[in-house]
């Protein structure tokens, strides 16, 4: 029999981290599982560490490839899933204990097609925690205008709706690759619930992408292409209007602006955010550009200072 859930866990460089997070899935008191572990061609022991959990227990699943980015690992996993259900995990970080077990009953009280839950953000020297509202028998607009998830590890996928519609991680995107594929999920799903447990543990380090010297700059453009990319998605895939999808694109517009204020010469800041602005009122979507992003398109300088300020002086 298929396994109710699938992980797909992109794996790289990671050997200090990994063990725990495929422990913490070893510990799970569900065990209808399998975990496909893609080793983006890791260089320190972490291919070998999956090799030797695939040994022990025959739900692991390892595919090695050469290196490509996590979107790239990420679809061979999809590539290669068996369950209902898929769940994100990084390799540095874990699961709580009874999560599956958790999961399992949400899903068999309620018709739903995506689960929202909570995560502990795990730093040096303190936990905090970060969870939605427990919403359950909502419509979705209803639903999706309340609440806001930022990172996949805290929601799990219905596997029939990604296979459906083909869906994929665009590859060669450093930062919101995630949210691409989650706002294009969500325009198809109908049922969602959100749950007030914390099922997923973020450890915060160093070396994760999030802390990289680059972060700004590879968040600007990085966030700008997927505006474009999720506009040319719903002109192709004809997807209604819908004002929290038009949210969700905003904000994702704004954290490239605001990352822009902290490069010190931010490249073709208003050609690039005009570029965007105009893929959406070719959609009929006009509405995307509020006060804040039309100041922006007028005058970048202006903008730019006042962000700097208000950032400087909020702290």
């Amino acid at each position: 029999m298929d396994p109710l859930f699938s992980f797909v866990i992109p794996v790289y460089n990671v050997k200090s981290y990994l063990e725990r997070c495929l422990d913490s899935i070893l510990a799970q008191d569900y065990d209808s599982w399998e975990a496909i572990l893609v080793d983006d061609g890791s260089t320190d022991e972490s291919g070998e560490i999956c090799d030797e959990y695939a040994a022990r227990d025959k739900r692991f699943k390892v595919f090695h490839k050469l290196n490509g980015g996590v979107s790239s690992a990420r679809n061979v996993g999809l590539n290669n899933v068996c369950g209902q259900w898929i769940w994100f995990v990084d390799s540095d970080d874990c699961i709580v204990d009874n999560a599956l077990s958790c999961l399992y009953e949400y899903i068999i009280s309620y018709k739903c097609d995506t689960i929202f839950f909570g995560m502990k953000i795990v730093h040096i020297n303190s936990t905090t925690t970060v969870k939605p509202p427990y919403l359950t028998g909502l419509a979705k607009t209803a639903l999706l205008s309340q609440i806001s998830c930022f990172a996949n590890p805290t929601m799990i996928f219905d596997s029939s709706i990604i296979k459906k519609h083909s869906l994929r991680f665009t590859e060669g995107i450093r930062m919101a690759e995630d949210l691409e594929f989650q706002y294009k999920y969500l325009a198809y799903n109908k049922s969602p619930i959100s749950v007030d447990n914390c099922l997923y543990i973020y450890n915060c380090r160093e070396a994760s992408a999030m802390n990289n010297p680059l972060t700004e700059t590879n968040n600007f453009n990085d966030c700008l292409a997927v505006a474009i990319n999720l506009a040319r998605f719903i002109d192709r895939e004809q997807i209604p209007y819908s004002d929290w999808l038009m949210v969700r694109i905003r904000q994702i517009i704004k954290s490239g602006m605001q990352s822009a204020s902290k490069i010190k010469t931010p490249v073709n800041f208003k050609s690039r955010l005009c570029e965007v602005i105009m893929a959406y009122s070719e959609i009929g979507w006009d509405k995307i550009a509020d006060t804040t992003i039309k100041l922006a398109m007028q005058s970048t300088w202006l903008y730019l200072n006042m962000l700097k300020l208000y950032i400087r002086f909020s702290k």
